[in-house]
């Protein structure tokens, strides 16, 4: 075998091996994008156990993209990892909730106030028309509504860097959201979200740090009341009287 028969054949395998990771990484990718999603929506429950064999039947993969689906739920806090085979869906704690709420306060803060200098005219239109839609739609609607109103107005400081850090303790805040109130009604929060509108038209960057702060500081204490009262079975079913 010649040497230029070796490489070629070297990089053929190379290329299958590369192939095979990145169709390992996408089914895992697809695998962590449903569960992530079954468990912020509140249909996995908080304390339900998610066995790796289970959830490789039921989606028709090999139990490796499961382990690595499970363990990046957990670096998330999402799930908790009994071991290689078996998870339980994180349950609903106060300290989460006060601690997902004291980051978003600081990250969220800073970028806001750092960002209204950067505000086109665009921004702008785009923050109105947000805003007009908040509240006029079905819950679920109104709920992606109220995340995009969030996330548009820091997007202009936003690194990826930011959004990676972001995407983690949003999905935290819409599963505790979704899992301590029956129904999200951002018309609970108007007026805020009246003043965030006002401060970020006016460009008003400091302004626009205290309104966000008294509108993240309001739906911590809300939840942190819930989250009290939330007590779920160790099977995940809530107790009586919760939500």
């Amino acid at each position: 075998m010649t040497a230029s028969h070796r490489t070629s054949v070297t990089d053929r395998e190379g290329t299958r091996d590369v192939g095979k990771s990145l169709r390992r990484a996408s089914v895992v990718d697809q695998l962590l994008d449903e569960l992530r999603r079954s468990i912020i929506t509140g249909a996995l429950r908080p304390g339900q156990e998610l066995a790796a064999t289970r959830l490789a039947e039921e989606f028709d993969v090999s139990h490796i993209p499961v382990r690595e689906a499970l363990r990046s739920l957990a670096n998330e806090g999402l799930v908790t990892l009994h071991s290689q085979r078996k998870a339980r869906v994180a349950g609903i704690d106060v300290a989460d909730v006060e601690n997902v709420y004291r980051l978003r306060i600081l990250i969220e803060g800073d970028l806001i106030e750092r960002a209204a200098s950067r505000y086109t005219d665009t921004h702008l239109a785009a923050f109105r028309e947000l805003y007009e839609r908040m509240g006029s739609t079905s819950s679920d609607e109104d709920l992606r509504t109220h995340d995009a109103f969030h996330r548009a107005m820091i997007e202009p400081a936003a690194s990826v860097w930011d959004n990676r850090i972001l995407d983690v303790l949003w999905n935290a805040s819409e599963r505790h959201l979704r899992i301590l109130f029956a129904a999200f009604e951002p018309g609970d929060a108007q007026y805020e979200h009246d003043q965030l509108l006002g401060r970020a038209l006016d460009r008003d960057g400091p302004g626009l740090r205290e309104a966000l702060t008294t509108h993240l500081e309001r739906g911590l204490r809300l939840l942190s009341e819930r989250a009290r009262a939330y007590a779920p079975a160790p099977d995940g079913t809530p107790s009586a009287g919760t939500p």
